[in-house]
């Protein structure tokens, strides 16, 4: 859980200091308070599909090359 934090701050971060169009912070708002919304869920990888734990391991791997390219940037 404390992985899912760190990345909504990241991003957070990435909100703030980014000049994006307005549509692409609308969405990028939206996955933020989403993400906040889900923090206190606890998903049951038992449960799940393995196309659903793929697009997580997706979604994982663009936030870090996300992060990782402003890290370089910085």
């Amino acid at each position: 859980m404390n992985k899912l934090h760190e990345i909504i701050d990241k991003l957070i971060e990435v909100r703030v200091t980014s000049e994006l169009s307005p549509k692409a912070g609308d969405n990028l708002d939206f996955v933020i308070e989403s993400l906040i919304d889900e923090a206190g869920i606890v998903p049951d990888y038992n449960d799940m599909t393995p196309e659903e734990i793929e697009d997580i391991k997706y979604f994982e791997s663009v936030i870090k090359d996300m992060m990782s390219l402003r890290l370089a940037m910085a």
